[in-house]
């Protein structure tokens, strides 16, 4: 398996990165906020950035995270992968309700 495909894995099996990735679809956030949200090491920092789900801007003395779209094509595909889906025969619902 790869790096990449591990690290995916890795974000969707893990509780924490999931709601840090919830957390920062709609904001940008220091590193400083985040961690108040959800304490981290520094490898569990560095994990998304490497799966490229986010990006990090350095600013001053902190990094600025924010969530790449892109980034969730990259998860949605490691999913239908692991789940043996054909994403070519899936369309959008109609309604969720």
């Amino acid at each position: 398996m790869s790096a990449q495909k591990h690290i995916i894995f890795q974000t969707i099996a893990n509780l924490t990165l999931r709601q840090r990735l919830n957390l920062l679809t709609d904001q940008e956030l220091f590193v400083s906020m985040i961690t108040g949200y959800f304490p981290m090491s520094r490898t569990a920092l560095r994990i998304l950035l490497e799966s490229k789900i986010e990006s990090a801007v350095k600013m001053g003395r902190e990094k600025l995270y924010k969530f790449l779209k892109e980034g969730l094509f990259i998860l949605f595909r490691a999913i239908l992968r692991l789940q043996d889906f054909d994403a070519s025969t899936l369309t959008a619902p109609k309604s969720i309700y």
